[in-house]
């Protein structure tokens, strides 16, 4: 479930559709996750295989460097730092 303040698709919910979600709605997700941790602008997400899953503003490169500080859609995120460590 998802709620809250949409104006960089941290609610994983393209931004265009809703910039605002008032009350929880189900967001269909193709794969199962095992952790979830929801910040103040963006949401990152841990998949059954340890993939990092990611989606909302991308402030001093937070999500990815080559995207520039534009909000990104909810994707896999491709971070060599983490490459090798365990989630």
């Amino acid at each position: 479930l998802t709620w809250g303040d949409n104006a960089h698709c941290q609610c994983l919910v393209d931004a265009s559709t809703a910039a605002m979600l008032p009350t929880p709605m189900q967001v269909a997700c193709k794969r199962p996750m095992r952790s979830l941790a929801a910040g103040w602008e963006c949401s990152l997400l841990i998949d059954n295989t340890g993939s990092l899953w990611g989606g909302g503003a991308n402030r001093g490169s937070c999500l990815s460097e080559e995207d520039g500080e534009r909000s990104l859609r909810f994707a896999r995120l491709d971070l060599p730092e983490l490459d090798g460590v365990p989630f």
